[in-house]
């Protein structure tokens, strides 16, 4: 038992150890994912499921089916049926899910054998290996985060009520079939029993299921990100081999040594990029009605948790409002590692390779642009000296203090992120001149006849050097971009989420009271998505120079690169507020319609 327990912890974090760990955790559950562990389970288990499945159906569905027919048409209490309802809803899709995963077990057992397959291309105590470890275990200790997380959550639902003076339950208002009056023994312990059972059913189905679908696409995330790592250094890799080689052949080519490790290499990380596309593939094939159950019952169960109001269900909003999360910041990692890797691919110093990996580069390239995805005192009274001067003190020193650090922070993120953009418009100008430029050069070197009659090929030769330094520069800002993103991602969130709020507070506060603050505030809001704005327009400017750079006159080799360039400069370079929004002009409206909309909400409910 203690060897069994050991390999949940973070010592083990290969791939074949953390889909066992969600064997043992499914197998709770009767259900059985993986051959390779594929002992009988045991009737105790059985046993236990059979009488939690019967209490959470019991007290959470089919009591709550019979008192919306037949006790509320007699007592017309609406909010005991909204209480009910959230109560049913909030936990519903568990029993959906698992449902689905006893019905498709073969095919969630094939897919299990599907990711104990590709491990096995995994060449072991390689440098990508170790890697891919470091992400699996980052993986692991979210999954153990959310794991100790609900179950808490749970238990704090349970245990609540016996913290309480006199006989409680997790909600008073609830009405189990049968087992009434609520309050009176034995009908009390009964019913605290059920319950209690239930709450325990449902969250661990609706855990373990979860945890099920973070490993299995936290894999394919720790893949990716270990391929990025592995193209980052995939140059000065080649350049280690060639040091190595020479020592023991004597005539050795190194443009030819380089570029055949990195033919071996690239084939290695082609390997891995499809099978990982295929597995996201089998993910979204095998397990969509899970996607659709958890999308449509969640939003459900928050509408009846907010009506019923939160007095009465703030005990299941955060079960709720978690898996919802945990959902989204799932698919979120996975749209994270595959961008990441389509931005390594390009910046793997690819113009350095010959023209065979080159062609390779470009088609992966070409597949990585399909994104990987799954479909917020003590100064009274103030007016009496010198309570007065005090504050006023106070209020102009933390009015100079916020200004200062606001202002000094905006002009550090206008330095870096124009920067950027004045880059992006230099290379523009550079693009659109390009054919322009390689025809001065040719008049000014041009001596007798010959150099004339090879007009294209020394036109195109200054076309190839100068197009190197553009792609260098090109990359360098990809690079500076998605350092900015990663650095002042809580800059940007902590404005869109406080602003919000800020004038959402100012409109309901009233505008006579409120007047001065509100340019500022917005003013805020409209500096973030100006930034951001004008670098997308650079950006948009780079790739309209790139097509419009006359490539049409351009040698072969010189399409090439300047059609990898145009399908780099497809993704646009944006700046995000926390991942949720790009921060563009449409963000602007955006925050606007929801401000209002929110300012309008709050008046009429006064």
């Amino acid at each position: 038992m203690v060897k069994l327990l050991g390999k949940f912890g973070l010592d083990y974090c290969d791939m074949p150890t953390l889909l066992y760990n969600i064997s043992v955790l499914l197998r709770i559950l009767t259900v059985k994912i993986c051959r390779r562990y594929n002992e009988p389970i045991s009737w105790t288990i059985y046993i236990v499921f059979i009488i939690s499945a019967i209490c959470y159906v019991y007290v959470y569905m089919f009591s709550v089916y019979w008192y919306i027919l037949f006790r509320y048409p007699d007592t017309g209490d609406l909010l005991t049926v909204i209480v009910e309802v959230s109560l049913s809803t909030c936990s519903l899709n568990c029993i959906l899910k698992l449902i689905f995963i006893k019905i498709n077990v073969t095919s969630m057992m094939n897919l299990v054998d599907e990711y104990l397959y590709s491990n096995e291309f995994m060449v072991k105590n390689t440098r990508f290996e170790k890697r891919f470890l470091k992400n699996l275990k980052i993986v692991k200790k979210r999954a153990i985060f959310i794991w100790i997380f609900l179950f808490a959550n749970g238990t704090m639902y349970n245990i609540i009520p016996l913290m309480m003076p006199g006989r409680h339950f997790s909600e008073d208002m609830y009405v189990i079939y049968g087992l009434e009056p609520m309050f009176e023994s034995p009908n009390f312990e009964i019913a605290s029993i059920m319950m209690a059972v239930g709450v325990y059913f449902a969250v661990a189905s609706a855990v373990h299921i979860m945890l099920f679908m973070i490993v299995i696409v936290g894999c394919i995330e720790a893949q990716m990100t270990a391929l990025s790592e592995e193209l980052a250094d995939i140059w000065e890799d080649s350049e280690k081999f060639y040091n190595t080689s020479k020592v023991f052949i004597k005539y050795i080519q190194e443009d030819e040594a380089r570029n055949k490790f990195l033919e071996i290499r690239l084939k290695d990380v082609v390997k891995f990029q499809i099978i990982n596309m295929d597995l996201r593939n089998k993910i979204e094939k095998e397990l969509s009605f899970i996607f659709v159950v958890d999308f449509v019952i969640m939003i459900i169960a928050i509408v009846t948790e907010l009506v019923g109001g939160l007095e009465n269900t703030f005990g299941q909003i955060p079960f709720t409002v978690s898996q919802v999360v945990v959902a989204c910041l799932t698919g979120q990692k996975l749209i994270d590692s595959s961008e990441v890797f389509s931005e390594a691919v390009y910046c793997c110093k690819w113009e350095n390779f010959n023209v065979s990996n080159r062609k390779t580069i470009l088609l992966m390239l070409q597949c990585s642009q399909q994104t990987l995805m799954l479909s917020a005192g003590g100064l009274e009274p103030m007016y009496e000296s010198s309570n007065y001067e005090i504050a006023m003190m106070l209020f102009m020193a933390s009015s100079y203090f916020s200004l200062f650090i606001i202002t000094y922070v905006s002009l550090l993120m206008i330095v870096i992120v124009g920067f950027v953009e004045s880059q992006m418009l230099a290379l523009s100008e550079e693009l659109e001149n390009l054919w322009d430029d390689s025809e001065a050069f040719y008049n000014d070197y041009k001596f007798d006849e010959e150099s004339e009659r090879k007009e294209n090929v020394i036109r195109n030769l200054f076309i190839k050097m100068r197009l190197s330094d553009i792609v260098k520069f090109h990359i360098m800002n990809i690079n500076l971009r998605k350092e900015i993103k990663d650095k002042m991602l809580f800059i940007f969130f902590n404005d869109f989420i406080f602003m919000a709020f800020a004038m959402v507070a100012e409109l309901v506060g009233g505008l006579q009271n409120t007047a001065v603050q509100i340019p500022f505030t917005f003013g805020m809001v409209c500096f973030d998505c100006y930034v951001g704005q004008r670098l997308l327009d650079a950006a948009a400017t780079f790739e309209e120079a790139v097509y419009s750079c006359q490539w049409g006159n351009f040698n072969v080799s010189n399409r090439k690169t300047v059609f990898l360039m145009l399908l780099c400069s497809g993704r646009a370079m944006t700046l995000s507020a926390g991942g949720m929004s790009v921060l563009d002009y449409s963000f602007l409206m955006a925050v606007l319609r929801s401000t209002y909309s929110a300012y309008t909400t709050l008046k009429s409910t006064e």
